[in-house]
Order: structure tokens, then C-alpha cells, then sequence
């Protein structure tokens, strides 16, 4: 049943760049909601209360049982994994994350029976990809009325849009020799390929093909975990654009990952972060992003201002749909589908919000 006063959020890991773009986001979803940041110190200008998912207290769950909902942006999440999950169960609060990492998606799946026993409802994977992206393909899947053999999903990433010290460390982590990608039902691990000839892609109003870099991504082991294989393409695979960055620049970050450790792409991460502030205005980058799901035939795509904005766009969705139908959801781990969240409510939920999605 709805709450009949405004609903109380906090969102764990607030005052950093994503955490901010949902602080927000919420606020303008909800405007009647009472919207907190949650991290290890105190922000000096945004409402933040003190909170250590490193080192969980009977405080901490105290802390958290005043709230109806958290959405968790904590990251890197490859890093952070599922420990702020396990802090909402134990406290029986509801949480979305935004989860980019396949390893931290199994381990918050892994939750599942302690979250039923709980009563808490996890809803995972509701960022950009997955979450955006999933909703894409399931709109796809309706457009066409088909199985397709293979199934590409794209990110442009605008050159001048701001960018957050997680997500560049994520995107550094993940330039690996291996991606994870979706096939015959499994999430597989494959060697990356950024010479293939699906290596270049031609996004919906931009000039010419540009480069798109395989990735990996969560969205794999969440569609295994949660989705019949026979509704799904055989395969889905992943790639993003970079305005700004060559594929030499790719090339070259990847053979390094095998010999990066976590301090030296600490690091490394800074430097990106700075690069990148100093180069935002540069002629001709975009302040804007667009995800696409392609099959070859029929294209879904979303776009809206920026990387963090459909993330946070979409996060709020999430949560504002979760509030308001939360009997209709039961206790566990869920990720992004039809019976979370109709294709066709959050469409035009994210109009609302900014996002705005097409299919031809």
C-alpha cells in the first residue's frame, strides 16, 4: 500500500558525482519527498547523515529503519559489492541500486534468501546498463515480436558532460582482456575484441561511424538470473564510445590492466578525472549521451543530457514506481523486468523525467 505522507529517502553514497545527479533526480520526481545523502563523513553542503558500510553498527541499522527507501550509489561497485545491500536487509529497508559490476551483481543476488526473510525488497541493475539498457531491449523484443540471433547495446558518451571519480575508476577496471557478455541464456566471459568489425558504430544523429570499445557489463548475469533464455536474443554484446578517446587510447589501457593493481588505477582514475575537466569544452563534444539497443533491424534508444543523468533518471523511476507499488512486489532480489516495472509505465515515467525513448 502506498505511504500516505511523504516518504523518506537516503541515498547511500549521496555526495559523490552520481550520488548527487540522484539526490536530485528524486527531489524532482518526488518533490515531496525528504531526501537524505548517507556517507562515511559528513558533506559540508548537502544533508548527509554519517554512515560506514565498511563497519556496519546496530547504530547504522538504527540509522537506517528511519527511512522507507534506499537507493544505493556507492561505487566503485566492484569495490563496495553488496555490503550496503546486506546493511538494508538487516535494518528491512527496501533498496534500488545501480549496480555496473558483474561480480557485485551475482553477489547481491546471492542476498535473495536472507532479503525474502527479511521482508526487504531489493531492486538491482536499475542504472544506465543494466536497467536503461534492459528496458531498451524489452522494448525492442515487443517492437519486433521476434527472437533475434544477436542483439547490440551502445553507449555514446558525451565529451562535455561532467564525470565522477567511481564511475572513471569503474570504466578503467573494466578495460580488461575479458568481457562479460550475454549468450544462449549464460553470462559468458569472451576475450575483448576491439578490432572486430562491429568496432565502429553509427549512432542515431551523429555524423559518420565512430569507435565503440568492447566492455563488459552486469546485465548479463542479471538477464540469466532472472529471465526465461527463449524470450532473449542468442547474444548480446557490449560496447561504448568515449567522445574524446581513441581506440589506441583503449588499446593501450587495456593491455595495462594486467599489471594495474587497484592503487595504480586509483590513481590513474585522477589523472582521467582531470584530462577530462580540462578538455569538457572542447569544439565539438556533445553535453549529451544516448544508449541504443540494436538488432540489426530495429533500433530502441533513449537519450537525455548526460551519462549520470539517465542513471539518476532512471534510479528515480525506479524508486518512485517502488513506493508507490511496493505490495506488488515481493520480498527478494530483483532485476530489471516487466514484473518489476511495466515497459510502458517507466517510458513514459522517464518522458517526465527528461529521458526520452524511441524505436524505428
Amino acid at each position: 500500500m502506498p505511504l500516505n505522507r511523504p516518504p523518506s529517502i537516503v541515498v547511500i553514497g549521496g555526495p559523490g558525482a552520481t550520488g548527487r545527479e540522484i539526490v536530485a533526480a528524486l527531489r524532482a520526481t518526488l518533490p515531496d519527498a525528504k531526501v537524505t545523502a548517507a556517507a562515511r563523513r559528513p558533506a559540508p553542503d548537502i544533508e548527509t547523515v554519517v554512515l560506514d558500510v565498511e563497519t556496519p553498527s546496530a547504530e547504522a541499522r538504527r540509522e537506517l529503519k528511519r527511512f522507507d527507501l534506499a537507493l544505493v550509489a556507492l561505487g566503485p561497485f566492484h569495490i563496495i559489492r553488496e555490503r550496503a545491500h546486506h546493511l538494508c536487509i538487516e535494518s528491512s529497508l527496501d533498496c534500488v541500486d545501480i549496480v555496473d559490476c558483474p561480480h557485485a551483481a551475482r553477489d547481491i543476488l546471492a542476498l535473495d534468501p536472507i532479503a525474502r526473510e527479511s521482508g526487504a525488497r531489493v531492486l538491482t541493475g536499475m542504472g544506465l546498463n543494466p536497467g536503461l539498457s534492459t528496458l531498451l531491449l524489452d522494448l525492442l523484443i515487443d517492437a519486433t515480436q521476434s527472437r533475434a540471433e544477436s542483439v547490440s547495446v551502445r553507449l555514446f558518451a558525451g565529451g562535455n558532460e561532467p564525470a565522477g571519480y567511481a564511475a572513471t575508476r569503474m570504466m578503467l577496471h573494466q578495460f580488461g582482456p575479458t568481457v562479460e557478455e550475454y549468450r544462449d541464456g549464460e553470462a559468458r566471459v569472451v576475450e575483448a575484441d576491439d578490432r572486430e568489425d562491429n568496432a565502429t558504430y553509427q549512432f542515431p544523429g551523429i555524423n559518420g561511424r565512430v569507435p565503440a570499445i568492447h566492455c563488459t557489463s552486469a546485465e548479463p548475469t542479471l538477464l540469466a538470473a532472472a529471465r526465461n533464455a527463449a524470450t532473449l536474443p542468442k547474444r548480446i554484446d557490449y560496447r561504448i564510445h568515449f567522445q574524446g578517446m581513441t581506440a589506441a587510447v583503449a588499446s593501450m589501457l587495456r593491455r595495462s590492466s594486467s599489471w594495474r593493481g587497484e592503487r595504480t588505477t586509483s590513481g590513474l582514475a585522477r589523472v582521467f578525472l582531470a584530462l577530462h575537466s580540462m578538455s569538457r569544452s572542447k569544439a565539438g563534444n556533445f553535453s549529451s549521451s544516448m544508449m541504443v539497443v540494436d538488432d540489426g533491424r530495429t533500433k530502441a534508444w533513449a537519450h537525455g543530457r548526460s551519462v549520470f543523468g539517465l542513471t539518476a533518471g532512471f534510479a528515480s523511476v525506479v524508486a518512485a514506481h517502488l513506493l508507490h507499488s511496493r505490495e506488488d512486489i515481493p520480498p527478494g532480489v530483483h532485476a530489471m523486468s516487466p514484473g518489476v516495472i511495466s515497459s510502458e509505465a517507466a517510458r513514459s515515467a522517464l518522458a517526465s523525467a527528461g529521458i526520452h525513448i524511441e524505436v524505428l
